[in-house]
């Protein structure tokens, strides 16, 4: 799939691994982001994270498919792979947090 992507991720303290909670792509993508942009969701671009959480590898086959990958399902755990990436990434989200929260003081 040519065009552009969004995926969301959250994350919380002892709860796991990152999951996708949302992906969309073309006009949904943008729907997404709008609404992003509007609640003060923080936004970071990098199409090779987001290629590599929209469709990734899960390590086992589909019997009806036999496709290695596929579209990971929403709600679904990052690929260990992604984990050094996401790391960096939710590292700035904590930081451009903690520097918005010292702005407000």
């Amino acid at each position: 799939m040519s065009g552009k992507k969004v995926v969301g991720v959250s994350y919380g303290e002892g709860v796991g691994a990152p999951r996708v909670v949302l992906k969309g792509a073309l006009d949904e993508a943008e729907l997404i982001l709008a609404a992003g942009r509007a609640h003060d969701v923080p936004v970071v671009q990098s199409a090779a994270l987001v290629d590599g959480l929209y469709r990734t590898p899960i390590g086992f086959v589909q019997p009806a498919t036999f496709n290695h990958f596929i579209d990971t399902p929403i709600d679904a755990p990052v690929d260990k792979a992604l984990f050094p990436v996401m790391a960096a990434l939710l590292a700035h989200v904590v930081a451009v947090d903690k520097h918005a929260k010292e702005q407000e003081r």
